[in-house]
């Protein structure tokens, strides 16, 4: 079994309102898919994901916040 991120349009879930989400995707090792886990985090286009990545990312330069 292999597994790796994937785009998940989730539409038709959100009553047709768009909803893209990224999830870990399983596949066999002949490539067809296994399932997926819950979503990590989504947004209503591609684009607005990408900005969310781009976020997540610089939020690595930032302080841990403590929750205490």
């Amino acid at each position: 079994m292999i597994w790796n991120y994937r785009v998940v349009d989730l539409t038709e879930d959100n009553g047709g309102e768009p909803w893209f989400s990224i999830h870990e995707v399983y596949f066999h090792d002949n490539g067809e898919v296994i399932g997926s886990a819950e979503p990590c985090f989504g947004s209503e286009t591609k684009e607005g994901l990408k900005e969310l990545l781009t976020s997540m990312l610089r939020s690595l330069d930032e302080p841990v916040f403590k929750n205490d």
